[in-house]
C-alpha cells in the first residue's frame, strides 16, 4: 500500500514538474536549428548531391548555402526556364507546412521548375541574401523565367502551397505583370491611421525602411548634439550610422562595463551599437526592419567589427531573438513608444536580463490626462 502511494506521488510530481518546465520553456527562435525536412526526406540522403558552391541539391530543390550570393541566385535562375526562390525559417509554422508539401510541385511541373530554398535562420548571411533579393517576410517567394523576375509575393500576403501553385501556373502562361507592389498601410479607406497591431508594425517598419533607403523620412531628423552625443561620439559613429531618429543618448547613463553583453532595441543603422562596442564585450542590435538590419550589418563590416563584437538580428522587440538571462544591459532610443504592445516589450526585457541586469531607455512618454504644450511638440523639444 505504501509503495503504491509513493509511486503515485512520484508520478504526480513528475507530471507537474514536466508541465512547469514546458510552461516556462524559453521561446528563442533565433537559437533553434532548421530541421524542416521530414524523416523520409532525411533518410533519402542518397538523392542529395553537392553543387560547386557548397549548396545541397535534391533533384529540383536546392537548399542555398551560407556562401550563396545574389550573383549565384541570378546565375542559377538564368540557367532554367522557370525557377522559384522561397525564404523560410524553421521556427515559422507556415514555413514548416509549405516545406513539408513543396515536393508535390515536382509532380505538377515535371522537369519545368527548379526551387531554391533560403533558410534565413541558418545564418546572418542567408538572412542578408533574402533581404537583398527583396524577400523580407516569412514565408515569401519569387518566380523567375530565364533569370528574369516575373512575380514576387506581396507583404502581408497569405502564402500556402496552393497559392504558390497558382502563381507558378500564371507565370508559365505568361500573363503575370511582374513583381507586386508594397501596399501602403499608413491609412485605411477613410484616411484613418492603423489600429491593428500587425498593421501598426508594418507601417512603422515600412516608414523606417523608406528612411534608410532615402525614399522619404519617417520623422524629423534631429542634430545628434541636441540628443546628448558629444562631437567625438558623432564623428566616431559616422554619418552612415546616424539617421538622427533618436530622442536622447542612452549610453550617457547606461554605465556600461567592459565584460558585459548589451542589447539595443530598435538598433537602426547601428549608431548606439557602434558606440557601445568599445565599452563592452558584446553588443546585439535588434530591429524589425530588414533594410535597417542590412544597412547596420554593412556598416559593421566597413568598420571591421566581427559578429563576436557586434551582431545585428532581425526581430520584433515584442519577441526578442535573444536567449533567456543572457544580457547585462538593455538599451533603447525612442523605439518602445512605437510598439503596440509595450507591456510585452518589458516582459521580454525582463526575460533576457541576467539577475542584477539593468535598462537604459531614452524615449517619449505620453500622459493621456496631460496636454503637451505646442512649444514642446517640436522634434528638437522632444529630443531634450
Amino acid at each position: 500500500m505504501i509503495s503504491n502511494v509513493l509511486k503515485l506521488t512520484i508520478e504526480i510530481f513528475f507530471v507537474l514538474n514536466l508541465s512547469f518546465s514546458r510552461a516556462f520553456e524559453p521561446k528563442c527562435h533565433y537559437l533553434r536549428s532548421a530541421s524542416w525536412q521530414s524523416q523520409e526526406q532525411q533518410i533519402n540522403t542518397e538523392r542529395m548531391s553537392s553543387s560547386v558552391d557548397g549548396n545541397e541539391t535534391k533533384q529540383f530543390i536546392t537548399v542555398l548555402g551560407d556562401e550563396s550570393t545574389v550573383k549565384d541566385v541570378t546565375t542559377n535562375t538564368s540557367s532554367s526556364s522557370l525557377s522559384m526562390v522561397i525564404a523560410c525559417a524553421s521556427f515559422n509554422r507556415k514555413c514548416k507546412k509549405i516545406l513539408s508539401e513543396i515536393e508535390s510541385l515536382e509532380r505538377d511541373f515535371v522537369g519545368g521548375l527548379f526551387i531554391f530554398v533560403l533558410q534565413t535562420d541558418e545564418s546572418d548571411e542567408l538572412e542578408d541574401l533574402a533581404i537583398e533579393l527583396g524577400l523580407k517576410e516569412l514565408p515569401s517567394f519569387q518566380l523567375y523565367k530565364n533569370g528574369k523576375l516575373v512575380y514576387s509575393s506581396k507583404d502581408g500576403e497569405t502564402i500556402n502551397i496552393d497559392g504558390i501553385r497558382d502563381a507558378i501556373r500564371i507565370a508559365i502562361s505568361g500573363s503575370t505583370n511582374g513583381s507586386s507592389c508594397i501596399v501602403d498601410v499608413s491609412t485605411d479607406a477613410k484616411g484613418r491611421a492603423p489600429t491593428d497591431p500587425n498593421d501598426i508594425l508594418k507601417f512603422v517598419s515600412q516608414s523606417y525602411a523608406n528612411t534608410v533607403n532615402k525614399t522619404e523620412d519617417c520623422c524629423v531628423s534631429v542634430d545628434p548634439s541636441l540628443l546628448g552625443y558629444s562631437v567625438a561620439e558623432i564623428l566616431k559613429a559616422g554619418e552612415d550610422a546616424n539617421l538622427g531618429l533618436g530622442c536622447g543618448n542612452p549610453l550617457s547613463f547606461a554605465g556600461l562595463q567592459c565584460d558585459e553583453t548589451v542589447v539595443d532595441l530598435g538598433s537602426g543603422a547601428g549608431i548606439d551599437c557602434f558606440l557601445a562596442a568599445d565599452k563592452v564585450k558584446r553588443v546585439i542590435g535588434v530591429d524589425m526592419t530588414p533594410d535597417m538590419v542590412h544597412t547596420a550589418r554593412k556598416n559593421a563590416k566597413e568598420r571591421g567589427l566581427s559578429e563576436e563584437q557586434v551582431q545585428f538580428r532581425l526581430g520584433e522587440i515584442e519577441h526578442l531573438p535573444v536567449a533567456d538571462s543572457s544580457v547585462d544591459c538593455v538599451m533603447s532610443n525612442c523605439v518602445i513608444n512605437l510598439s503596440p504592445d509595450k507591456p510585452q516589450v518589458f516582459r521580454e526585457i525582463y526575460r533576457i536580463l541576467r539577475c542584477g541586469g539593468r535598462i537604459a531607455i531614452s524615449d517619449v512618454v505620453v500622459r493621456p490626462e496631460k496636454v503637451i504644450p505646442q512649444d514642446l511638440q517640436t522634434a528638437e523639444a522632444l529630443a531634450c
